[in-house]
């Protein structure tokens, strides 16, 4: 997998700032586009992409990245290592 930076953005939740992404399977081994979900490292809070900034997702999106596989597992992935992280 290949990480991509981008301009930097401030997570919605934690403020931390997201400034590289890393596609979650080959389908998304480019940069970020609009609409696509972005997952920050440091407080697992789930965003979507768009103009160059990140928004929590609304209506659809958020049914959307419920029933995505690949998304989930990132979202348990980057969870679980900031459990460990913090003991």
């Amino acid at each position: 997998m290949d990480n991509y930076r981008h301009t930097p953005c401030a997570c919605v939740n934690c403020g931390k700032v997201v400034d590289a992404a890393t596609g979650v399977n080959k389908d998304y081994e480019r940069a970020p586009k609009d609409g696509d979900v972005a997952i920050c490292i440091y407080c697992s809070h789930i965003m979507v992409y768009d103009n160059g900034k990140v928004r929590n997702p609304e209506g659809q999106e958020i049914i959307d990245i419920a029933a995505d596989p690949d998304i989930l597992r990132a979202i348990n992935v980057i969870g679980e290592y900031n459990r460990r992280s913090r003991t």
